[in-house]
């Protein structure tokens, strides 16, 4: 019994081993710097034609958030998460570069405050549900991972998801 516990042990190891020369290798990591030289791109071609009043939205957008704060100097990033990686209670953290400005958690729907007229560049992984959500209650533009649209003036509330944006 030890001895198929031990073989099951290594092969098991095995297996990580070679995954993980799969992800590092160069053709691995030429796919992953276009993914995200494209998707950083046009966020900063987006902020670029309306640098005032710009934010971001990212739900799991198709690179990471940290280097779209890093790349998109002084523009607040909202980030939407949740406390635990398997789900949990939604988390909104707004980021500008390294600094968190705010966050929240709570039961869904979670509240997200956006400045009204504020430009909003949402970046959003395009196979999950979430953008689907965006163009059903938002005028938006943009294909792929950057879409964009302009918020009203007057208040309101729309929900997408587990989130409330108002």
């Amino acid at each position: 019994m030890l001895l198929v516990r031990l073989a099951a042990g290594a092969e098991r190891a095995w297996a990580d081993v070679n995954s993980a020369f799969a992800l590092t290798s160069a053709e691995q990591i030429e796919d992953t710097l276009a993914i995200a030289d494209h998707t950083l791109r046009e966020p900063r071609k987006l902020i670029a034609e309306r640098p005032a009043d710009t934010v971001v939205v990212w739900e799991n957008g198709l690179t990471a958030w940290r280097k779209v704060a890093y790349y998109t100097e002084g523009v607040r990033i909202f980030v939407l998460e949740h406390k635990r990686i398997c789900g949990g209670s939604p988390v909104v953290a707004v980021w500008r570069r390294s600094q968190l400005v705010a966050r929240q958690e709570g039961p869904a729907p979670l509240r997200v405050k956006l400045p009204p007229r504020s430009w909003v560049i949402w970046l959003l992984d395009p196979r999950s549900r979430f953008p689907d959500l965006v163009r059903q209650d938002f005028d938006v533009g943009g294909e792929g991972p950057a879409l964009f649209t302009d918020l009203p003036a007057e208040p309101g509330c729309r929900k997408l998801g587990e989130y409330e944006i108002a």
